[in-house]
């Protein structure tokens, strides 16, 4: 009888180390999330910070932080278990008719676009989260589940976000290379956000660098941002009714320069390809 007593015992302890280390190697990230928010921020409060959002992922394993700190949406991107640490200015944009929202991670190297998607997400541990995330870091592609602080980001979306989206599109032909076409597409304010080369497939994001203003030119600089890296850097120069492009290829600081197109309908709402 002593025996089978000490079996019992044995087996409901070997069962509680099971579960306890079970919890210990996938922690539920919604845990953590009622954690923090329990008291409003917990230790963002400490830190005059106010928590927006909070992701992860794994193989290797990810987490994003998105947290308002005063008039500013920063964020703090850590993976590989904390080998990687990056801090930086966020933005959020709304994408017109859709359940995506796109956020840019700023660094003083790169910019890193990131998509939003409000759909219900599992996690591998099983936790059932709001969005689902995906983005490129470097050469290594990224996924994995967040959700938004509820109470803390209707307050912070009381201010509309702005629109992501191209809001006309100009053309480009390739001044030493006949078959070499571009548009590039502008959204609020008349900045370039995309650009896309004829007979190519993926569109390239630009990341907004300075204007600068020389007599009647003025020129928009922003880098051409490929997997998350800056690949190269593109001039858009406007003077009256021309507009022209100059790219220097990041690998070996080539130049191509393009002229717009009058025939292809400036600045309209499509793309001439």
């Amino acid at each position: 009888m002593k025996n089978y007593i000490l079996l019992i015992f044995s087996i409901v302890l070997l069962q509680s180390c099971g579960k306890a280390n079970s919890k210990k190697d996938k922690p539920s990230f919604n845990q953590e999330t009622k954690e923090t928010s329990s008291n409003g921020n917990s230790n963002y409060e400490k830190q005059n910070k106010t928590l927006i959002y909070k992701a992860n992922g794994s193989e290797p394993s990810w987490s994003l932080e998105i947290f308002k700190e005063e008039d500013e949406l920063n964020y703090t991107l850590t993976i590989d278990n904390e080998k990687t640490r990056v801090t930086g200015k966020a933005e959020l944009f709304r994408i017109e008719n859709s359940k995506t929202l796109k956020l840019l991670l700023s660094h003083e190297k790169y910019q890193t676009p990131i998509e939003i998607v409000h759909e219900i997400c599992k996690d591998l541990a099983e936790q059932q989260h709001h969005t689902f995330l995906s983005f490129y870091y470097g050469n290594n592609f990224y996924n994995g589940c967040g959700d938004f602080h509820i109470k803390n980001y209707l307050e912070f979306s009381k201010t509309p976000l702005k629109k992501f989206e191209v809001e006309s599109y100009v053309c480009f032909n390739g001044d030493n290379h006949s078959k070499l076409k571009i548009w590039v597409g502008y959204g609020e304010g008349g900045r370039a956000i995309q650009l896309k080369y004829k007979g190519q497939k993926d569109i390239i994001h630009l990341e907004y660098v300075k204007t600068q203003y020389f007599e009647r030119t003025i020129t928009g600089v922003y880098n051409e941002i490929v997997n998350g890296n800056i690949n190269g850097k593109y001039e858009i120069a406007h003077v009256g009714n021309w507009d022209y492009v100059t790219y220097f290829r990041g690998k070996d600081n080539k130049k191509f320069s393009f002229t717009i197109d009058h025939e292809a309908n400036p600045w309209g709402k499509k793309p001439c390809f």
